[in-house]
């Protein structure tokens, strides 16, 4: 019976996938065992990755049968402007954070970056392939133009982006 359930709520996502326009990666959900090595991203700049964030990504791993790994960057330019002693211990935190997360089954990382969101999102997509949807939480004061930047991030992961506003 339970094998019932998860098959109306695989086919469920699907129909989501399919309504709002994203009908080959609808059909390809359908297909049995194939989301089950691919991952969901979510990727930030933002200071704080928080439980609201990783539960709507912990749910839509579980509907879409794959695993979630967080990326978070660090922009250099808060680093450089902190005292040292914050740093260490900001960075015992995120340290602290992977050690709790990987039992879960999360992937965390972390790096303190130059570069923007944008450009490291660019690298990941150009060397990863096993991306099924990418999650953009937005941060406060965030000034990005969502749209250019969500059409720009969907053509090159080839897959759903979905920004999370709290």
């Amino acid at each position: 019976m339970s094998n019932i359930f998860k098959k109306i709520e695989e086919t469920m996502v699907a129909a989501a996938f399919a309504e709002s326009g994203e009908h080959e990666y609808a059909g390809s959900l359908l297909k049995s065992g194939k989301t089950a090595h691919r991952k969901v991203l979510l990727s930030t700049d933002c200071p704080v990755v928080t439980g609201k964030v990783l539960d709507h990504a912990l749910n839509l791993c579980k509907r879409l049968g794959s695993s979630l790994e967080v990326f978070q960057i660090i922009p250099a330019g808060i680093i450089e402007s902190s005292p040292r002693e914050f740093f260490e211990a900001g960075t015992r935190r995120l340290h602290a954070l992977k050690s709790m997360l990987s039992p879960q089954g999360i992937s965390y990382d972390f790096a303190i970056k130059e570069s923007s969101l944008e450009e490291e999102l660019r690298t990941i997509a150009r060397d990863r392939r096993d991306i099924l949807a990418v999650i953009i939480p937005v941060c406060e004061g965030d000034k990005r133009d969502r749209d250019n930047f969500t059409a720009a991030m969907s053509r090159l992961f080839n897959c759903p982006v979905i920004f999370f506003e709290s």
